[in-house]
């Protein structure tokens, strides 16, 4: 993904690139469906370490990002929830509703739905989630479980 972006950002800062507009979008478009599918996989270990919360007393489970991950998910997730009312397109109350309370949760983080930026410190999805730092914890947050399941089997306990 890292480079992907790296080369989508320098499509976008050179006024002469040699890539037609539809390369330039179908990178766009790669990066952008790379950065959703994070957003899913952080969203679903986060339920999953909501499960375990209490079971494992011993282990650091937090994830630095949660509530970023969880409201910009949901709102990747359900666009058409959000896009629905500008397109005069209606929707159930209750998703509109739910849609409401996510885009006020995303406003509150003063996260970028469907940004990603590119610096020294690597990609930053939707503004507020730095990547690099993301995916540092989850192999911290494997590792933790790795060793527990290790222990638990050595111990005879499976």
């Amino acid at each position: 993904m890292e480079s992907t972006l790296r080369e989508w950002g320098t499509l976008r800062e050179s006024s002469t690139s040699p890539k037609s507009i539809a390369e330039q979008r179908r990178i766009y478009s790669a990066t952008s469906y790379d950065e959703h599918l994070v957003l899913i996989a952080g969203r679903n270990l986060l339920k999953a370490l909501e499960m375990m919360e209490g079971r494992f007393p011993q282990l650091n489970l937090e994830i630095q990002d949660n509530a970023a991950i969880k409201h910009l998910r949901d709102m990747y997730e359900h666009w058409e929830d959000h896009q629905a009312p500008s397109f005069g397109i209606v929707v159930p109350q209750e998703r509109v509703k739910k849609a409401t309370r996510t885009k006020k949760e995303v406003e509150k983080l003063k996260a970028k739905p469907w940004s990603i930026s590119y610096g020294p410190e690597g990609p930053v999805l939707g503004g507020v989630i730095p990547l690099r730092e993301f995916l540092s914890r989850l192999e911290e947050v494997e590792a933790e479980l790795l060793r527990l399941e290790r222990n638990t089997w050595i111990g005879g306990c499976p």
